[in-house]
């Protein structure tokens, strides 16, 4: 049953029960980081729109405390966040509390019975877990360590027992270490102890405290990424793990609810990679097996579920990933919005000089996972030429449009290859920097001398060596006899004849000036062809589509061209 529409859609959000029977849904990522907060009224059905977070953030967590405030922690906004939020329903207005020790996202909290709060693992940097747990004190508005797991763990769940006690399950280690180790958290003492392991390694699993007191992990992904359908119960009693019936579909990155009746709803989730599903299914205790139910209306990922005091579950945002979000609803439309997209975020990532690092780094994966998503659906068309039907096969400018089309949707091998080897690098190289391996000016040399965007498509270049010289010259240091603009050149790969270093950087911006003035005049001249194609009679035209290209042409070619003033 459909309800109302949130005014943004998001995924890897939080949705949480307040104690008025609303539901509070915070943050999370549409195609931008969001600070925006929802509430949902069950009586009518609709959505209202509450104060904002301080941060944006996803991967975050958000946890009911007993005075029916909710509590926001980490995430991911413009960095790693350790910083804490408490929203309070009966005000609708957010206050800051105290930031954890350490930050984190991809973590767990758990209200303990105290009213205290547990939070454990997540991610510690760009690459790696942690182990390390922390207590939140709602009466002091305070974090304090408590005793660290045994392991690492990130993606990995964390259940509270009727014993008071916390079950952590799987999740990924460091590095590439995936996990079927469990942790038992004792409050009364602050430590961890062992407990018998699962029989699969699981990542991005559910966990769910049945009626009986055992807790039902569902599906997930193994250390080679392949999708789960088992299921696996673990009996405190005995510290046991026995195997259940097998849901009839892989499920990952899914929502599991326990409903009133003590059965187990699963909805959603990933069936394969980045192809989120509609599928439901029930696990009934009483035979330890599960039966399909009726499919939600949308496919959906990193979505929420959220009990309802009537004993329905709201299902909130997720739907399709962020990068598959890419693709368009008919092919003809899905390249070229692919296509748009992923020149938009290669001058981010590359380009702009405004773009924060990790913004970059988001970024440079966007169009990493974006292009991986258009190649595999290339591959699956049986007939490429067929999106590309302008109808009249006979029409001789119809074929030319149509083979200037195909041209220009059509990535090349080493076009792909530069997009995830760009990616790669800059992330390693960010992380040297942190590390501090290596001098902060690496990461300007790289960035603004990448040609990430280089033979990506036929009639758009990269602009990002326009500018690149111009920032080497200006940020990289020598210590040597060597002037600046020599290193750059030579770091740069430039041929230079004798007695021309000393105009080298402002002969090679005119040259560079000429070369981008052609590109852009290419640019246009391409996506008015495009948007004369779809324009044409029985084209079935996207308004949304047609507005896109024209704020590309806007904001991307007053982008280069601001860039190349800079140069002059």
């Amino acid at each position: 049953m459909s309800t109302g529409r949130m005014a943004t859609a998001r995924s890897m959000h939080t949705a949480t029960l307040l104690n008025s029977g609303k539901v509070l849904v915070t943050g999370g990522l549409d195609l931008h980081l969001l600070a925006s907060c929802e509430i949902y009224d069950p009586s009518t059905s609709l959505w209202n729109p509450t104060a904002s977070m301080a941060n944006v953030r996803y991967y975050h967590t958000a946890t009911l405390l007993n005075s029916g405030k909710v509590l926001v922690t980490g995430g991911w906004g413009l960095d790693l966040l350790a910083s804490c939020e408490i929203y309070d329903p009966s005000t609708g207005q957010w206050s800051i509390t105290a930031s954890m020790g350490n930050a984190r996202d991809l973590h767990t909290a758990t209200l303990l019975n105290s009213g205290k709060v547990l939070v454990t693992g997540g991610v510690e940097s760009l690459s790696s877990a942690n182990s390390n747990c922390e207590i939140y004190d709602p009466s002091t508005g305070l974090w304090s360590f408590t005793g660290s797991m045994k392991e690492p763990r990130r993606m990995h769940t964390a259940t509270l027992l009727n014993s008071g006690q916390v079950l952590v399950t799987g999740g990924r280690g460091l590095s590439t270490h995936y996990l079927n180790s469990c942790e038992i958290y004792d409050p009364s003492t602050g430590l961890w102890s062992p407990t018998a392991s699962m029989a699969n390694v699981r990542q991005y699993h559910t966990a769910t405290l049945l009626n009986s007191g055992q807790v039902l992990v569902t599906a997930g992904a193994d250390s080679s990424f392949s999708f789960l359908t088992s299921s696996e119960i673990y009996d405190p009693s005995t510290g046991q793990w026995t195997t259940v019936g097998s849901t009839a579909y892989a499920h990952m990155q899914h929502a599991a609810t326990l409903l009133n009746s003590g059965k187990v709803l699963v909805a959603g989730g990933e069936v394969s990679y980045i192809n989120p599903s509609k599928i439901s299914e029930i696990f009934d205790p009483s035979t330890g097996q599960w039966n399909t139910t009726a499919n939600m209306a949308h496919a959906r990922m990193q979505h929420a579920a959220t009990l309802l005091d009537s004993g329905e579950v709201l299902i909130t945002g997720g739907g399709e990933s962020t990068y598959r979000k890419i693709l368009y609803e008919k092919t003809e439309k899905e390249a070229t919005y692919v296509y748009l997209s992923l020149i938009n975020f290669i001058i981010t990532a590359f380009i702009d000089q405004a773009t924060p690092i990790d913004q970059r780094i988001f970024y440079a994966w966007v169009t990493v996972f974006s292009s991986r998503l258009w190649k595999a659906w290339l591959q699956y068309v049986r007939n490429p030429d067929e999106i590309l039907d302008t109808g009249n096969k006979n029409d001789v400018n119809q074929m030319k449009t149509k083979k200037v089309n195909k041209e220009k949707f059509y990535m090349t091998n080493v076009a792909y290859q530069s997009l995830e080897l760009n990616a790669h690098n800059l992330l390693f190289i960010a992380m040297l920097v942190v590390e501090e391996q290596i001098q902060e000016d690496a990461l300007n040399i790289f960035i603004l001398n990448s040609q990430t965007c280089e033979s990506t498509f036929r009639m758009v270049r990269s602009m990002s060596g326009m500018v690149s010289m111009r920032n080497l010259c200006d940020h990289y240091s020598v210590s040597d006899s060597e002037s600046p603009c020599t290193k750059c050149a030579k770091n740069a790969g430039i041929t230079t004849c004798d007695g021309c270093l000393a105009k080298f950087c402002r002969r090679c911006f005119n040259d560079h000036r000429q070369d981008l003035s052609k590109e852009l005049d290419n640019a246009v001249y391409e996506h008015d062809i495009l948007k004369q194609e779809l324009e044409m009679p029985n084209k079935n035209n996207s308004h949304h589509l047609l507005k896109q290209i024209d704020e590309w042409k806007k904001d991307s070619i007053d982008k280069i061209n601001q860039l190349a003033d800079e140069c002059r």
